[in-house]
């Protein structure tokens, strides 16, 4: 509760005194930084990812892990979280729909923007099943991800409702911040 309650006045304060968001990471147990989106590893020509997995409870991950993350939307206001690499019970959380839609979306009702980790997220997680799971940027971007996002679309894993969403959720922070005036 400490790390939420603070993290709310501090979204308070950074947020109705400047015209900034800010913007909360890592979502979520991410515990180190060592091995957190794994080695990259390249076995039989595929990359194997040997990343640090988190094995949580239900109760364990709402009560400890997202508390604070809970907090920082529902009492700070926070508009911009960011996933992080690492995995919980096997899923990377950058690709969690149960993390990043059902939860913070649908459960707290979080309508900011959601940005993966910067860097090999497009290796991590493809580029169309991070935007399907809920998040609205694949960071950096460029080539690789463009591609993964039209193929997802082609093969249906990926909607355009889902991409309208992400899009929709951008303009929401640039409107936030006065820039459609």
């Amino acid at each position: 509760m400490l790390a939420g309650a603070m993290a709310a006045a501090v979204l308070q304060g950074l947020q109705e005194n400047h015209n900034v968001l800010g913007c909360a990471k890592h979502f979520a147990a991410n515990e180190q930084e060592t091995y957190r989106r794994g080695s990259a590893k390249v076995k039989n020509g595929l990359p194997a990812f040997d990343a640090v997995d988190s094995i949580l409870s239900q109760r364990a991950l709402r009560e400890l892990y997202l508390k604070p993350f809970q907090v920082a939307v529902e009492e700070g206001g926070l508009h911009c979280l960011m996933t992080s690499f690492n995995k919980m019970n096997g899923t990377f959380a950058g690709g969690s729909k149960d993390l990043c839609t059902h939860i913070l979306r649908e459960e707290w009702g979080f309508d900011g923007a959601v940005v993966t980790d910067w860097g090999d997220m497009d290796i991590v997680v493809d580029g169309a099943d991070a935007v399907a799971a809920g998040n609205d940027v694949v960071m950096p971007g460029g080539p690789p991800v463009i591609q993964q996002i039209l193929k997802g679309l082609e093969e249906g894993r990926l909607t355009r409702q889902e991409m309208e969403a992400a899009v929709g959720h951008l303009l929401s922070m640039v409107k936030r911040l006065g820039r459609l005036d």
